[in-house]
């Protein structure tokens, strides 16, 4: 590899780490600007830190407990121009606050908690969503525009009409269910 410490006219100057692939030209690995933005595969930088690979931007973070293979870890992914999040080893779970007070959490097997830390505790036939914690009243609001409806479908398929086999359905222009 190459160290490669280069000065802009006026502007300031750039450090970058440079690999070469069987004598072929060299490539910027890694480029810190003068602003301390880091580029990792690209000289391009915009932003504090830019990933770029020409299939897969991936950022991976893990730990003694989770390793470093391909599909481990908790990892952010750009394929072509699609953004994925994903947590290969366990739950995601999404927080606000200084104290980090838990918010969402997503386990591994797909069920979702909103201000509920383990969704997977209930009845199994209606454990896939669960909205609060016990400790208050809870709801979901469904908004839509006076003209509109506020729907909930029930499917028992992906075609046809068994996309809608139920409906709730409330008519915001009759106010009617």
């Amino acid at each position: 590899g190459l160290i490669n410490v280069t000065t802009d006219a006026g502007t300031g100057g750039k450090m970058a780490f440079q690999t070469k692939r069987n004598g072929d030209t060299a490539l910027d690995a890694l480029v810190i600007d003068d602003n301390q933005n880091i580029g990792i595969g690209t000289s391009t930088i915009n932003r504090q830190l830019v990933l770029k690979d020409d299939t897969l931007a991936c950022l991976q973070l893990a730990n003694a407990t989770t390793g470093v293979a391909t599909n481990d870890g908790v990892q952010i992914q750009l394929a072509s121009s699609t953004g994925y999040i994903g947590n290969y080893d366990g739950d995601l779970v999404f927080f606000t606050t200084s104290s980090g007070t838990e918010r969402m959490r997503i386990l591994s097997a797909g069920n979702v908690g909103i201000n509920q830390t383990s969704p997977g505790s209930f009845f199994a036939n209606a454990s896939q969503l669960v909205i609060g914690d016990g400790s208050t009243s809870r709801g979901m609001t469904i908004y839509s525009s006076s003209g509109g409806d506020s729907q909930i479908f029930f499917a028992d398929g992906t075609t046809g009409d068994e996309q809608y086999r139920g409906i709730l359905r409330y008519e915001q222009s009759t106010d009617s269910m």
